[in-house]
């Protein structure tokens, strides 16, 4: 077979720690990273099952990989300075709780 492979896939994110963790006085803002091909182009972000949060991408597998890096936020807390409506990606619904992704140079770790 050989040759580029255009395809689609699925990255989940496990938030059940991040509702644990929830305080109603300060919300939820998490930085999440992900390995993609380069060049994926992330198609939707949903709910598939209760405290996970999925990204659907198209990638070309022969790509290498790079890492991606996106926020979630909980509805109705200050926002930080790197999030604004031009970095948005989706809104997440997850039971009772609502993600706004972005996405983000920011490092997780620095």
């Amino acid at each position: 077979m050989g040759g580029t492979m255009i395809t689609i896939r699925k990255y989940e994110f496990d938030v059940a720690g991040l509702i644990e963790e929830y305080m109603p006085e300060s919300g939820v803002s998490e930085l999440i990273e992900v390995r993609m091909p380069e060049g994926a182009k992330v198609l939707a972000f949903g709910s598939q099952k209760p405290r996970t949060v999925c990204a659907w991408a198209i990638v070309n597998t022969e790509n290498s990989p790079e890492l991606r890096t996106f926020r979630l936020h909980s509805t109705g807390y200050p926002l930080p300075e790197n999030c604004s409506a031009s970095n948005h990606v989706a809104t997440v619904m997850d039971g009772a709780f609502v993600w706004h992704v972005f996405e983000t140079e920011e490092p997780q770790h620095a």
